[in-house]
């Protein structure tokens, strides 16, 4: 780390492969395997090294810095972790990081991710998929969202088992549907849903979704029921339309 290229002469010995050939043997790895753990691998030991000033010039003159501009589109996850890292290691290098700014630099790449990942997660929606999401639904939560919604009555604010807002329990809904299932994106087109159970402050409630219909208007079903005995809560259904969120 911030050596010498004199010291890693003398580090290096006689008969070890230099530090310039480990690198360029490193991109040709990664280059040529067929192997995602490899690629893994060699990728997180590229962003290592280029946390080193001392190796700026061996990675601009093996173009390191558009093989983690062009990894930041994998569908690895943790592939664009490792390319992500790298370039952040990079961001001091001058010559390396202006190379950023230029057309098909980071931006245009990052652009690029998103539209991948996005029609990625479109295409991974299947009728049947489902989530299911447990969470506690506290005093607080029922005080707050009085105070946002500026319904106090009564009922919500009893000393035992005060009840928990219906409008509440579809926020939380909202939630998962905006963020789990579909996902980011999700606009919600109409809804139909019926309260069988009341929800109580301090119960934990478990909220399913699934895919029904998968059409340009996408038909999801939920439930959200008390974890303790299963109880209905609230359930319905619900037309989305699905978008990829915009860079």
């Amino acid at each position: 780390m911030y050596s010498s290229k004199e010291r890693l002469k003398k580090r290096t010995g006689k008969n070890k492969v230099d530090r310039p050939e480990f690198l360029k043997l490193l991109v040709q790895e990664y280059r040529t395997t067929k192997s995602s753990e490899a690629k893994r691998q060699v990728l997180a030991n590229l962003a290592n090294f280029a946390y080193d000033p001392i190796n700026y010039e061996w990675l601009r003159n093996l173009d390191v810095v558009q093989l983690f501009l062009e990894e930041l589109a994998s569908a690895d996850e943790k592939i664009v972790e490792f390319a992500i890292g790298g370039l952040c290691n990079l961001c001091l290098a001058g010559s390396l990081s202006r190379r950023w700014a230029c057309p098909g630099g980071v931006s245009d790449w990052l652009t690029a991710a998103r539209s991948q990942r996005g029609r990625r997660r479109c295409g991974s929606l299947r009728c049947g998929s489902s989530v299911s999401v447990e969470r506690l639904v506290t005093r607080d939560d029922v005080e707050s969202f009085a105070k946002l919604s500026g319904d106090f009555n009564p009922i919500h604010f009893t000393d035992k088992k005060p009840i928990v807002h219906g409008a509440l329990l579809n926020s939380f809904l909202s939630g998962v549907i905006g963020t789990k299932l579909p996902g980011p994106g999700t606009i919600l087109s109409s809804q139909n849903f019926r309260y069988p159970n009341p929800c109580y402050a301090e119960d934990i409630i478990v909220i399913q979704v699934s895919v029904e219909r998968l059409r340009k208007i996408t038909t999801c079903e939920y439930r959200i029921s008390r974890k303790s005995d299963d109880a209905t809560l609230m359930e319905g259904s619900a037309k989305v339309i699905i978008r990829m969120p915009s860079g």
